[in-house]
């Protein structure tokens, strides 16, 4: 009887995702005009070769994660972690460990570690091109560990993630953002 309930819910769910995603589609290529339709054309541009790029963004709006004591700066068009540089969708997390752990490492095998010092600090930087095969997602894996420290318990490892949806991005850019990055505990 679980089993017969499971497999109900499992297929009304797939109908409506199906559905769902169909009708979205309809409206992005609908001709309307709001932002989300505009984000549509341009990415579908630049896979066709005509994309333009935009202005370089300057990183002047402060963002703090106060529980895991960072503060950097996004531009001033910034929704939360998300905004747009040079015409492109780009978004940045933070993540904080306690340890060396696994998944501070996640990016290690896609791309060649480089050194990095930005404002007195050695940070471990990659560039993901083409991450997964899909040329409109680029990475690019900021990490630093702050472990001077003899109590291991104030030890932190940073892992900072600056996304990009568009292969061809000005890599100068992130350093610019890597000049913003402000660690309060260190």
């Amino acid at each position: 009887m679980k089993k017969r309930i499971f497999v109900c819910i499992l297929l009304i769910a797939c109908m409506l995702l199906t559905f769902g995603c169909g009708s979205g589609n309809e409206i992005a290529s609908g001709g309307n005009e709001s932002s989300g339709s505009s984000n549509v054309e341009s990415s579908s541009a630049g896979s066709n070769g005509n994309f333009e790029w935009g202005e370089k963004e300057e990183f002047t709006e402060l963002l703090e994660y106060k529980d895991d004591g960072v503060s950097l700066k996004l531009p001033a068009n910034h929704d939360g972690n998300l905004f747009k540089d040079m015409g492109v969708n780009c978004m940045v997390t933070v993540d904080r460990y306690g340890a060396d752990v696994v998944a501070y490492h996640e990016y290690d095998d896609e791309a060649p570690v480089q050194l990095k010092t930005v404002n007195g600090r050695t940070y471990e930087y990659q560039e993901i091109i083409n991450y997964w095969g899909m040329p409109d997602w680029c990475i690019y894996v900021i990490r630093i560990a702050f472990t001077e420290s003899r109590n291991q318990m104030e030890w932190s490892y940073y892992r900072i993630l600056y996304t990009v949806y568009k292969e061809g991005y000005d890599s100068s850019q992130v350093e610019k953002f890597m000049e913003t990055l402000e660690f309060a505990w260190y």
